[in-house]
């Protein structure tokens, strides 16, 4: 046996007992409670749109759960853009298409539109993060005073597809979630809202399997 195979032997050598050797700390880990995860929402354009406003609230409306068959609650308590990704539809003429995303400015940013436009048959498609120290790259947050501010504002034709990667803190003791009414819902689902508001209707509709809100 090569000296190579006896350090491997030693390093894979089975702990007696199936014990680990690692020690608990006295006191336990800093935890961060709240529901914390990273996510990518899609939606279908089913009109054409021209520099459609989302706000803070639309974003915190994305995703509900059914209270009782006419009522739903957000359930997103903070969330924070990372990314957009758009793509206009393929079409078999030359037409070109635009895209488009204005991102709104802030006190440390100005504002940016950011736009791309077909060539030939090949869509046009874009992909943008807000820019950093602009209002859009900080956390919307549940029952702030400007949940109708707007973050970006979208151009592009029916039929085109927009990716939205955000990171987001499920509710906890914070105010409560926005109340939304609806119809035929069932309690306890999940549902998702349009991307332009109001939830329940818009031009941007939630794609991908997900349950739209009723």
């Amino acid at each position: 046996m090569n000296r190579s195979s006896k350090s491997n032997k030693k390093f894979f050598k089975p702990k007696k007992g199936g014990k680990s050797r690692r020690r608990l700390p006295n006191i336990p880990f800093p935890l961060l409670a709240t529901p914390s995860l990273g996510h990518v929402f899609q939606f279908t354009s089913i009109a054409g749109l021209s520099a459609v406003p989302i706000t803070r609230i639309d974003l915190l409306n994305l995703m509900m759960t059914a209270l009782t068959a006419t009522t739903a609650v957000s359930t997103i308590g903070a969330i924070k853009i990372k990314k957009i990704r758009v793509w206009s539809p393929i079409i078999s003429s030359f037409v070109p298409q635009t895209v488009e995303i204005e991102w709104n400015g802030g006190l440390y940013a100005p504002s940016a539109i950011h736009s791309a436009v077909s060539e030939g048959l090949s869509p046009s498609k874009l992909e943008t993060s807000p820019p950093l120290g602009s209002s859009p790259s900080l956390w919307s947050i549940i029952g702030a005073t400007n949940s109708g501010e707007t973050m970006f504002t979208v151009t592009c034709p029916s039929g085109s597809v927009l990716q939205l990667s955000v990171a987001l803190r499920l509710m906890d003791d914070e105010a409560a979630g926005n109340i939304i009414t609806c119809a035929g819902a069932s309690i306890g689902k999940v549902y998702y809202g349009f991307l332009d508001a109001p939830p329940l209707t818009g031009s941007f509709q939630p794609s991908g399997g997900v349950a739209v809100i009723p």
